[in-house]
């Protein structure tokens, strides 16, 4: 199953017309986090920083328990991984600092970054209770 939400009504129906024409089974509703009680394996969240920051707590109690968080919309320090997959990211530069800092203080693991251009999608993972 598959649910979107934005809090800006105005979307949800352009959101469900492109659904729609992907042959996708999705349902968009208006609303937040806070107005649905699910839980989900992934969550896809395409916001700035300060909105990821701000939203971490609901990020966590909303993901199951190795759930999959998808965070967009953070303009990139710098960083990269080595051969043996030890991921070091100079974040000081960019907005990747106040997430990755809320993602520590939630109990949720950095488990992979993309960038393209100066925008970076962090993926976390839920792996506490």
């Amino acid at each position: 199953v598959v649910i979107g939400i934005d809090n800006d009504p105005s979307t949800v129906s352009v959101a469900q017309d492109n659904a729609t024409r992907n042959f996708s089974s999705a349902t968009f509703q208006a609303g937040t986090l806070e107005t649905i009680e699910e839980t989900f394996d992934v969550l896809v969240c395409n916001l700035f920083a300060e909105l990821h920051d701000l939203l971490m707590p609901q990020y966590r109690d909303h993901l199951e328990l190795n759930g999959t968080l998808l965070m967009t919309g953070i303009l990139a320090g710098t960083g990269q991984a080595d051969a043996g997959e030890q991921i070091t990211w100079d974040t000081s530069s960019g907005r990747e600092t106040l997430v990755t800092a809320a993602l520590t203080r939630e109990g949720l693991t950095l488990v992979r970054r993309e960038q393209a251009g100066d925008w970076v999608l962090l993926e976390a993972k839920r792996s506490n209770a």
